[in-house]
């Protein structure tokens, strides 16, 4: 049992999956003893496992516990936790069949059956109200801290949709109150973050001003001062409840059902926001794929309405500050004219490879919604908008454009057909960038805004033909409403 124990923290499972595990092979092992069977695991059978998943799903006050009749062990499990009994065995006589120390699985011949799945019925907002009614009751009568702490958790728990376990670990070092977000880590040890809206905010911030001053890093305390652990959480919640007069089952997990349910209701498909999004920053912002699969919660600056694009693209080109001769980015001197031009090229290229764009109001209280239902995935150190690879975005582009049919582009001057690309946002938001302002300084601004080397590749989202081009034309020799060409003379030339 222990060299399955080790493995599992091998492969970097976390405490509470190991302490899973461990509990249910414990009890098996308790059975095995007190019905003195052999300690040879090879003399196992599946009328020995039958025979224990029976006492788990038949026998009350199991495992010699003799509690006050409060402890799960003393009614009959459900066909749920039979199951749960199950899955964990065969899973540990497949790994001793793999590692050698069994022939056979004596599960593998044993059939459980799946448990029905439950209806899990949601807080309703009566209920809500009613916990948040205890709560506030409990702050306006002397109890400031406790009446704080527990509707902060409640408001928490239905804003972001946290499990038990990611709550009772929250610390301060994983809070960012200026941004208003939640750095937890789920299961799998995978990390995500969440954003907690204004009104969980304000609960949190008034929790924290009767919240012992002790130092110590895990944000819910008990009275004591001491960790607010995930049991004390649970038999938090039911007092409440009990308080509330609310019978329904279901404790702290029936939150996070509360806030997946309105967030389909609201949404109706989980892929629905982050699709939106992706199309929204890549048509607003016109930056390219790769850069928007790049960008990470901390490169958006909530409060100033901004977010940080780093430069993905490896085609930039280097001119020397005094010749303007060509150079390679491992050039320190100019072959040209000798100049030293190591500390120029490093500052050319520090402020190409980022670039801060402005947000719309809208695109940023989509970002802001996106991030608080914990969409974005941790990856490799950094916590993404987007855990999908360019591939997928592409298909997520392509199906959108299919789904409002629309038709493909077609160029007026090869007559190609083309489909609708990331990249033709991008060359939407330019089009549309031009038309608002053609000016000089507009399309510096938006070579800055796309992160061209070269001004003459904006300048190609200026060009016009046909009518515009004769409208021009006629505007240059345009005088008091008539045509009227001006032939130089001797004096235009004079200067010369």
């Amino acid at each position: 049992m222990k060299g399955y124990l080790l493995t599992h923290q091998t492969e970097g499972r976390s405490p509470n999956t190991l302490a899973y595990y461990r509990g249910i092979l414990n009890r098996f092992l308790w059975y095995a003893e007190q019905e003195n069977w052999s300690d040879d695991a090879r003399l196992l059978t599946k009328w020995h496992v039958r025979e224990f998943l029976g006492y788990v799903g038949g026998e009350v006050n199991r495992w010699g516990v003799a509690g006050n009749g409060s402890e799960s062990s003393s009614s009959k499990a459900s066909p749920r936790t039979v199951h749960h009994y199950y899955r964990a065995l065969h899973s540990f006589f497949i790994w001793a069949v793999k590692e050698g120390f069994l022939a056979d699985n004596p599960v593998a011949a044993v059939k459980v059956a799946k448990p029905k799945r439950r209806v899990i019925k949601p807080y309703s907002l009566s209920e809500i109200q009613a916990l948040l009614s205890v709560c506030h009751w409990d702050y306006q009568h002397n109890a400031k801290f406790l009446g704080s702490r527990n509707c902060a958790i409640v408001l928490v728990l239905l804003d972001t949709g946290l499990r038990l376990s990611e709550l009772a670990n929250m610390t301060f070092a994983d809070m960012d109150t200026e941004r208003g977000w939640i750095k937890v880590v789920g299961k799998g040890s995978k990390e995500r973050v969440v954003r907690i809206g204004k009104t969980a905010q304000k609960s949190l911030w008034r929790y924290l001003i009767y919240r012992p001053d002790n130092a110590r890093p895990e944000i819910w305390l008990t009275e004591e001062g001491k960790p607010l652990h995930g049991p004390g959480i649970q038999s938090m919640i039911d007092r409440l409840k009990r308080r509330a007069g609310i019978n329904e089952k279901g404790r702290v997990h029936r939150f996070r059902y509360t806030f997946g349910l309105n967030f389909l209701r609201a949404d109706g498909n989980p892929f629905n926001l982050r699709d939106r999004l992706l199309i929204r920053i890549l048509f607003k912002l016109g930056c390219r794929i790769s850069e928007a699969l790049g960008i990470g919660v901390e490169d958006i600056d909530f409060a100033q309405g901004t977010i940080t694009i780093e430069h993905l693209k490896a085609r930039i080109r280097f001119s020397c500050p005094r010749c303007s001769a060509r150079l390679g980015k491992a050039h320190a001197f100019c072959p040209s004219c000798g100049t030293k031009v190591d500390e120029a090229l490093t500052q050319e290229q520090q402020h190409r490879r980022v670039r801060t764009l402005p947000i719309d109001r809208g695109t940023l209280e989509m970002l802001d919604e996106y991030v608080r239902r914990g969409e974005p995935i941790s990856r490799e150190g950094r916590v993404l908008l987007f855990g999908i690879n360019r591939h997928r975005a592409w298909q997520v582009v392509r199906d959108s454009a299919k789904k409002a049919s629309l038709p493909d582009l077609v160029n007026s001057e090869t007559g190609r057909r083309h489909g609708i690309s990331p990249h033709r946002l991008r060359d939407a938001f330019a089009v549309h960038a031009v038309k608002i302002d053609d000016s000089g300084d507009g399309l510096r601004l938006l070579q800055e805004h796309l992160g061209h080397a070269s001004f003459n590749t904006t300048a190609r989202y200026r060009k016009v033909a046909g009518e515009e081009h004769r409208q021009w034309y006629e505007r240059l020799w345009r005088k008091g409403g008539e045509l009227e060409p001006h032939l130089p003379t001797n004096s235009d030339f004079a200067h010369d």
